[in-house]
C-alpha cells in the first residue's frame, strides 16, 4: 500500500535548550520559581523553603448524585435496580425516544449526512473528483481521532469506491514538529506532493485553520474539504475552503454536535457512496461503509466526545465494536492477541487507543494509519508490535513527566491559581502533554495547559489543553485571543480539550490570562469532587457484572462504574513480578470473602500499603479473562479511610 507523507524525526522536543535570555544564576532562578510561568520550577526550592504547612487541595471523593426521573423511567422500562442507579447518576434527564433507546441505538435513532453544514458542496467535489480521476490528499491530525479518520478516508477510496491508490496521498500532522492544525510546516509538506493534489479533504481538523487554507488555494491547490468536529473560530468556517463540514457550526442542523472527527468523514463517505450509487459508478455494496464503523468506534473512544445523551456516538461505538468482535479484518486480529477477546469500550479507550495514539505522539502517525489499512495479518501483527513497543516508550515519558507535572500543579494551587499552566523547557514532550494535562485535571479539578518548545521552531510553544466542566476550551480561547491579540494565539478544539500554538515571548502573559479566564468561567463553582456510585449493593457475581456490561458503551458523558464499599481488608500480598501491584483479601458487609487487585500501590518492590482493617474502598467491577478466576476483577482505585 503506497501511504504518502514525510516521516517525522524521533526524539524528545525536550532536548531543547534554555535559550540564554531565561538563563538566570541560581539566586534569580529561586526568585523566579515564584511564577508559574517559571522555568526553573521543579529544579529549585524556594516553595519549598516557603511553605512548611498548606497542603494543596486534592479532589475528594463523593457519591454521584441520582436523578430521580431517570432511576424511575428505568424501573419502568425493565432496568434492574443496579442499572437504574448507574443511569441516574449519569443521565440529567430521560430522553423523548426513552431510555431503552438511548442505551441501545438503532440506525433510526442517529441524525442523517443530509443534516450536515455544507455536505452537498463535499460531496459533490469528492464524487466529481473520483469521476474525473483527480488526484485526491487526505490530511489528517496526529492522535487516534484523526488516525481513524484518514484510514477511513483511505479505505472509502481504495478499497470502496475503487480509486487508484497511485492518485491518493495520505499525510498527517506531526504532532512535535507542527503543534496544533494545519500548520505552516503541513502546508509545505502538502505542496511538496507529487502529483500535486486537485482535490484535499482534512480530517478532524481545518476549521480553525483559514490562513493556511488560502496558501494552499494560492499555490493552485483549489478544492478544499473540510470535515471536522472541533469548535468554529469566531470569524466563522474557512472561507478558502470548497465545504467545511462540521457539526458544531452554528448553522448546522444536523442533531448531535459532539461526533468525533472520524464520524464526520465517515458521514461524508457514506454520502459519497449514496452518490456514486445514483451516478452508477461501480462501488462495493453498502455494507463495506458499515464495516468501518469499526475503525470509527476507536476514533471515537479516544476523543473528547460525549457517550451519554449521544445516539449516534453510542451507535457507532456498539455497531463498530460488533463488527470488530467478528474478526473479519487483519488489524483487529492482530489487536486481539493483547485484547485476548475483550472488545467492550472500556478497552478500546485503556488498550487499543494508547497504542494507537503512541504513534502520533512520539513521530509519525503515518504509523497509524497503515497499521489500520493493513491488508494481511502478517503486516498487521507487524504494526501491532511497533506500536506496542511505542506505547511502551510512551508511557516510560510520561511517567517521569505527570511526575513533575504534579509538583508544578500543586505549587500554583498554593498560590490560588485556577488555571494551571505547566511549561517544561528542559525534557517536555508535546507527544504526551495532553495525557499529563488530563491526569493533573483528574488530581486536581483545575483546567490545565502543558507547554514545551516547537521542534521545527523552539521561539514558539506547543500546548495541550484539559478542562473540566464549566470551563469551555474553545471559548477560553476565544476570549483570551480577543483581549490579547498581540500573542497571534493559534489554537482550538471543543468544550473538554483543545491544543495551542503560542510564541515563548509571551508565555507569562498568556499564563497570566489564561488564570484569569478560567477563574472568570469557574467564579463561585466549587472544584468538582471525583465521583464514585457507591456501594455495589450486592455480593459481586457474573450477573451484576453482565448487568453493568449491559450499559455498555462507557467513556466520556458516561463513565465507567466506580463503586465504594465498606469492606474488612484481611491480608495484603505482592502480585506480580515486578512487585509493585498487590492483591487485597476483603470481607464484604454480606460477609462474603473477596480478592481486589491494586495495581501500582507499592512505591518500591515489596512495599506494600497499610491498609489492613475495616476500609472503604474505591473499585471498579470488570470482567476478566483470568483462567483461575470468577470472571471478574475488583480493580482498587483508591483507599479512602
Amino acid at each position: 500500500m503506497a501511504l504518502s507523507g514525510s516521516r517525522a524525526t524521533e526524539g524528545k522536543a525536550g532536548n531543547l535548550t534554555t535559550p540564554r535570555w531565561m538563563r538566570r544564576s541560581s539566586m534569580d532562578q529561586r526568585r523566579a520559581c515564584t511564577t508559574r510561568h517559571c522555568v526553573n520550577a521543579m529544579e529549585c526550592d524556594h516553595r519549598r523553603m516557603n511553605t512548611t504547612v498548606k497542603q494543596p487541595f486534592i479532589r475528594p471523593w463523593q457519591g454521584r448524585p441520582l436523578n430521580g426521573d431517570v432511576h424511575r423511567a428505568a424501573c419502568s422500562e425493565g432496568f434492574t435496580d443496579l442499572q437504574g442507579r448507574l443511569l441516574a447518576g449519569r443521565l440529567r434527564s430521560v430522553p423523548s425516544q426513552g431510555l431503552r433507546r438511548l442505551v441501545m441505538p438503532s440506525s433510526q435513532d442517529v441524525p442523517r449526512a443530509s443534516q450536515l453544514p455544507d455536505i452537498e458542496q463535499a460531496v459533490t467535489a469528492i464524487a466529481d473528483a473520483i469521476e474525473r480521476a483527480q488526484v485526491v490528499a487526505i490530511v489528517s491530525d496526529s492522535d487516534c481521532d484523526g488516525i481513524s479518520s484518514a484510514s477511513i478516508a483511505w479505505r472509502s477510496l481504495i478499497d470502496v469506491f475503487h480509486v487508484d491508490p497511485k492518485r491518493v496521498h495520505v499525510c498527517t500532522a506531526l504532532r512535535q514538529k507542527d503543534g496544533y492544525g494545519v500548520s505552516d510546516g503541513f502546508v509545505e509538506r502538502i505542496l511538496e506532493l507529487n502529483p500535486r493534489p486537485q482535490l484535499m479533504i482534512t480530517c478532524d481538523q481545518g476549521s480553525a485553520d483559514q490562513a493556511r487554507l488560502a496558501k494552499l488555494v494560492e499555490a493552485g491547490i483549489q478544492n478544499i474539504v473540510v470535515t471536522d468536529h472541533h469548535q468554529i473560530p469566531l470569524e466563522g468556517p474557512p472561507k478558502a475552503a470548497l465545504a467545511c463540514v462540521n457539526p458544531a457550526r452554528t448553522d448546522s442542523s444536523f442533531g448531535d454536535p459532539n461526533i468525533a472527527g472520524c464520524a464526520v468523514i465517515w458521514y461524508v463517505m457514506a454520502a459519497v457512496h449514496q452518490r456514486l450509487v445514483r451516478r452508477n459508478v461501480s462501488v462495493e455494496p453498502a455494507a463495506s461503509m458499515l464495516e468501518l464503523l469499526a475503525t470509527a468506534a476507536c476514533g471515537t473512544a479516544a476523543d473528547c466526545v460525549d457517550l451519554g445523551a449521544s445516539f449516534a456516538n453510542r451507535w457507532i461505538v456498539q455497531q463498530g465494536l460488533a463488527r470488530i468482535r467478528q474478526m473479519r479484518e487483519p488489524i483487529w486480529r492482530a489487536f486481539d492477541t493483547l485484547l485476548k477477546g475483550e472488545w467492550t469500550a472500556t478497552s478500546l479507550s485503556w488498550r487499543l487507543v494508547p497504542r494507537v495514539n503512541a504513534a502520533g505522539r512520539l513521530g509519525d502517525a503515518m504509523r497509524g494509519v497503515e497499521a489500520m489499512c493493513a491488508v494481511d495479518d502478517q503486516s498487521a501483527m507487524a504494526w501491532v508490535e511497533v506500536l506496542d513497543q511505542l506505547n511502551t516508550e510512551r508511557k516510560d515519558i510520561l511517567a517521569e513527566l505527570v511526575v513533575r507535572a504534579t509538583q508544578m500543579a500543586r505549587e500554583q494551587q498554593l498560590e490560588g491559581t485556577k488555571g494551571l499552566c505547566l511549561p517544561f523547557f528542559a525534557d517536555g514532550h508535546s507527544g504526551v502533554h495532553g495525557i499529563a494535562a488530563a491526569r493533573v485535571v483528574e488530581d486536581t479539578g483545575l483546567p490545565t495547559v502543558c507547554l514545551c518548545p516547537s521542534e521545527s521552531d523552539p521561539d514558539k510553544l506547543t500546548g495541550s489543553i484539559r478542562s473540566v466542566e464549566g470551563a469551555h476550551v474553545k471559548n477560553l480561547l476565544d476570549q483570551i485571543a480577543t483581549s490579547h491579540p498581540e500573542f497571534e494565539l493559534r489554537g482550538g478544539g471543543h468544550g473538554g480539550a483543545g491544543g495551542i500554538v503560542v510564541h515563548r515571548r509571551w508565555l507569562g502573559e498568556f499564563a497570566d490570562a489564561w488564570d484569569h479566564a478560567v477563574a472568570q468561567a469557574l467564579q463561585g463553582v466549587p472544584v468538582a469532587p471525583r465521583y464514585h456510585d457507591g456501594a455495589l449493593g450486592g455480593k459481586p457475581s457474573p450477573d451484576l457484572l453482565e448487568q453493568i456490561e449491559g450499559l455498555q458503551p462507557f467513556g466520556k458523558g458516561f463513565p465507567d462504574p466506580l463503586f465504594a464499599d465498606t469492606v474488612e481488608v484481611l491480608r495484603v500480598t505482592t502480585l506480580g513480578k515486578d512487585g509493585k501491584h498487590a492483591q487485597l483479601d476483603v470481607r464484604f458487609p454480606d460477609g462474603s470473602r473477596q480478592r481486589m487487585v491494586w495495581f501500582g500501590c507499592c512505591t518500591t518492590a515489596g512495599g506494600l500499603p497499610d491498609v489492613e482493617g475495616v476500609r472503604t474502598i474505591v473499585y471498579q467491577f470488570r470482567h476478566s479473562n483470568y483462567s483461575r478466576g470468577p470472571g471478574y476483577d475488583l480493580q482498587v482505585s483508591e483507599v479512602m479511610s
